[in-house]
């Protein structure tokens, strides 16, 4: 069962109907491709301002300035994996823009990239094929 949580804190064009309609195509093109086996499945996104994100990447990730997107994985089992994913649209909007790309879908790349994290992979060509490939999936 895919349970999700948001919290939007930020001015997002992004919605929480689309936000979990890509979550749940998402999770459940991982567990075709059996990268996730757990049945219960918990996620919290909380969609922030950009000074939010930059505090938090200092705090967890001892880097100065904003990011796009943290992720965090509070528990990984056979039965459950539950985590978090902190999105900064402002700084999303802003990178799209710089590389003339659409911000829906840079916001969707982002979201996928968070639940990749969480779900254990770290970047590597594996881990961007299958971002790749769940974009395909879930941009229509």
């Amino acid at each position: 069962m895919l349970k999700i949580e948001i919290n939007n804190q930020s001015v997002s064009q992004f919605s929480d109907e689309k936000i979990g309609a890509v979550l749940k195509l998402s999770v459940d093109f991982l567990k075709e491709k059996r990268f996730i086996k757990s049945e219960s499945i918990n996620l919290s996104i909380a969609l922030v301002e950009e000074k939010e994100i930059a505090k938090l990447n200092q705090q967890y990730r001892s880097k100065k300035g904003s990011t796009d997107v943290l992720s965090f994985c509070y528990n990984k089992t056979e039965e459950e994996i539950a985590g978090e994913i902190i999105l900064a649209p402002e700084v999303i909007e802003r990178y799209a823009q710089e590389d003339s790309r659409n911000f829906e879908n840079e916001f969707i790349k982002n979201l996928i990239h968070g639940l990749l994290h969480i779900i254990g992979l770290e970047h590597s060509n594996e881990m961007f094929e299958l971002q790749e490939g769940l974009l395909k999936q879930v941009i229509i």
